[in-house]
């Protein structure tokens, strides 16, 4: 489909005309898919984003003024593609898994971003001092309860709640610039 014939649909879409969107998905779709594939590595994840990003499209339609629907469908879905990776290691605090989603094939950005974050987030951990590191140390790499480090450090389960939440708000602060709703 050429770029003409892609915005005349939008326009049409513009309209309400619900028959040229489903055209412009149907002719988008899989290769947004694939894309972004390319970026997260999970098949129901990049289906999700993808049909997410032309929801988006949508809903927004007549607000929206696309030039070029092939073009800002890329960078819609690379953003969106991105935005995920960045929630996943922020939310997952491994940096291991989170590598399992890039692919192989990943693109400069993503393996600029991920080394970025993790520099970022070697360095916020690095910060942590005392009890909280120890604490976080224990609960996030090796899998332990909150009971079994109260057991081994001899505190209180409390006292261990306390240590997490010190250590999970002094990394979150040192990963502000990281946060989703800083992305636009």
């Amino acid at each position: 489909m050429t770029s003409q014939e892609s915005y005349r649909l939008f326009q049409q879409m513009k309209a309400d005309d619900k028959k040229a969107f489903e055209t412009l998905f149907y002719t988008y779709y899989e290769e947004m898919c694939q894309f972004s594939y390319r970026i997260i590595r999970c098949k129901q994840t990049v289906e999700e984003l993808v049909s997410d990003v032309f929801y988006t499209i949508w809903k927004n339609r007549n607000s929206l003024n696309i030039e070029d629907v092939g073009a800002y469908l890329y960078v819609s879905v690379k953003n969106e593609s991105i935005r995920f990776l960045k929630k996943e290691i922020r939310f997952s605090g491994n940096f291991s898994q989170a590598n399992e989603l890039i692919a192989d094939s990943s693109t400069p950005e993503t393996n600029l971003l991920f080394s970025e974050l993790q520099e970022s987030y070697d360095n916020a951990y690095n910060n942590l001092s005392g009890q909280p590191k120890k604490v976080y140390y224990l609960h996030k790499s090796c899998n332990k309860s909150y009971k079994e480090i109260s057991a081994e450090l001899n505190l209180s389960v409390k006292t261990v709640e306390n240590h997490m939440a010190s250590a999970l708000r002094q990394i979150r602060e040192s990963l502000a610039s990281y946060r989703l709703d800083n992305v636009k």
